[in-house]
């Protein structure tokens, strides 16, 4: 069961309510969970898609702006600094203005775009990495390259599905310059 909610894509508490139903002391039992799990959170080691760290260090050597963007709205800054990760790295850190407007939503990309165009650079310009449908899908609608990362629970049939190329879809990032070289950047 943990799988198929996993290969939902859904914000982290939704996680938590679809797994957790029931009352624990008159609390949902979801709440109880989700508040002992971030009481412990800080103690666990998180850590990043194999090669992410290397490919964003990479990326910053040559240059290259890196945002991101992710339906998480609670630790997502913290999450980072675990992975071995500094916020610096990053020129924006993006979360939905609103939960109706979370990936695949076209608009989940607005603030990132909006910080981008600032610096110049347009939507073509751009690659999106991600590991699911819904990071694909507002890529698709704004016009962005798209690269799918074979960590989450979806298959790579179904990016194949989605009309993603088979040499677009990847196991690590940690050639990332190979990955972008055959996006067309």
């Amino acid at each position: 069961q943990i799988n198929t909610v996993q290969s939902k894509n859904l914000p982290f508490e939704d996680i938590f309510k679809t797994l957790f139903t029931g009352v624990i002391g008159g609390v949902e039992s979801w709440q109880v969970l989700l508040a002992d799990y971030r009481a412990h959170a800080d103690d666990e080691k998180y850590e990043a898609t194999p090669g992410a760290v290397a490919a964003v260090n990479w990326l910053n050597r040559h240059g290259i702006l890196v945002g991101l963007v992710t339906n998480r709205v609670k630790m997502a800054e913290e999450r980072l600094l675990q992975a071995g990760f500094t916020l610096d790295q990053f020129i924006c850190i993006c979360s939905p203005a609103s939960p109706e407007l979370k990936k695949p939503h076209p608009q989940s990309l607005d603030a990132a775009l909006a910080v981008f165009k600032v610096k110049g650079i347009s939507p073509s310009e751009l690659v999106l990495f991600g590991d699911h449908s819904d990071d694909y899908y507002p890529a698709f609608y704004n016009g962005l390259k798209f690269v799918a990362i074979m960590k989450g629970m979806f298959q790579r049939s179904c990016f194949l599905e989605l009309g993603l190329l088979d040499n677009l879809i990847i196991f690590y990032l940690t050639h990332i310059e190979t990955a972008l070289a055959t996006a067309g950047t």
